[in-house]
């Protein structure tokens, strides 16, 4: 696999946004391993499909296929 055919990933702004929630408890979540992390460098990204996995949900990606699927 190429990197440019890596799975997407979120970054750890693109998570506080998502959950509407600070800093500290974006990173608190993190370390928390509720949800598969990768460290590179400095930086984390989190896996988006086990993401929206554990919040119960689909990407909305995946979502907005699956709904212009089914008319």
């Amino acid at each position: 696999m190429s990197a440019l055919q890596a799975p997407d990933t979120l970054t750890v702004s693109e998570v506080r946004e998502i959950l509407r929630i600070g800093v500290n408890s974006a990173y608190n979540l993190i370390h928390s391993k509720a949800f598969p992390v990768k460290r590179v460098g400095n930086m984390y990204r989190i896996p988006k499909e086990p993401f929206y996995r554990w919040m119960g949900t689909r990407p909305p990606e995946l979502a907005e296929l699956l709904a212009s699927k089914s008319h």
